[in-house]
């Protein structure tokens, strides 16, 4: 009869998804053994499993405890599998894949990201720790009489935060073109340091290299303020990668 067989029994039926020619990955059931229909979107259903939209970010969730974008995922599959072959035969024995992604984040993760970060097109992601862009009535006062703050009111600063780094930037006020005082001030609102001359200057051509590829992008010229501002907020997506916790439980579940 009609409701005699629930979604849940199907998912667990491991003879009926092999009968139909499915493969079922990413399933996590409770403590009763039950799956509900709010879990569905943790589901993969497909024949083949080149077909599985997630297919890369579950198999390096696998090894890591981190979920990344499939894209990305993609590429650190490949490069952990490089970094097996390669350990292997340094070492003389047989490193697991597991090893050798824990080594290989290890000795390459930064960079990897940095550089991935500052290549793609576009990010979704909004400054680390701020809030959604959005300017209030001061905000919009402030924009009348300073101008040159829209960018960092528009990308998710607020006011008193930008009077304050101004005020502990001021020391600096003479020191470096104006360019590397906007670099400096926009760093210390992103939470980071710049350390010393050389700092500066490979920030700063990282920063027009990140200018020309939006602006190819957009179709026109982006502007140096804007573009610092997004340099920094991919740098911050590079830092909530590395700092994403491992889900040390489902790790050694999966291992």
């Amino acid at each position: 009869m009609r409701g005699d067989i629930t979604a849940s029994e199907l998912y667990q039926d491991q003879e009926f998804l092999t009968r139909i020619g499915l493969g079922i990955y990413d399933v996590e059931f409770g403590s009763n053994g039950n799956v509900g229909f709010e879990d569905v979107f943790k589901f993969s259903f497909v024949e083949n499993e080149e077909e599985d939209p997630k297919l890369y970010r579950r198999k390096v969730y696998n090894l890591t405890g981190k979920y990344y974008t499939n894209e990305l995922a993609r590429i650190l599959w490949a490069r952990f599998h490089e970094s097996q072959a390669l350990l292997s035969e340094m070492e003389g024995c047989e490193i697991s894949l597991k090893e050798a992604a824990q080594r290989w984040l290890q000795d390459h993760g930064h960079e990897f990201f940095k550089s991935w970060a500052l290549r793609v097109t576009e990010v979704p992601f909004r400054m680390r720790n701020q809030a959604e862009p959005y300017l209030g009535f001061i905000d919009l006062v402030a924009l009348r009489l300073a101008p040159m703050w829209r960018e960092l009111l528009e990308a998710g600063f607020n006011l008193p935060n930008i009077l304050f780094a101004m005020a502990l930037e001021l020391p600096k006020k003479n020191q470096g073109s104006k360019r590397e005082r906007y670099t400096r001030l926009v760093a210390r609102l992103s939470g980071h340091q710049i350390h010393g001359q050389e700092d500066m200057q490979k920030r700063i051509r990282e920063i027009k290299q990140l200018a020309r590829l939006l602006s190819r992008q957009v179709g026109h010229n982006v502007g140096s303020r804007a573009a610092t501002i997004e340099y920094y907020r991919r740098l911050n997506l590079v830092a909530e990668i590395e700092s994403a916790p491992v889900r040390a439980a489902e790790l050694s579940m999966a291992a």
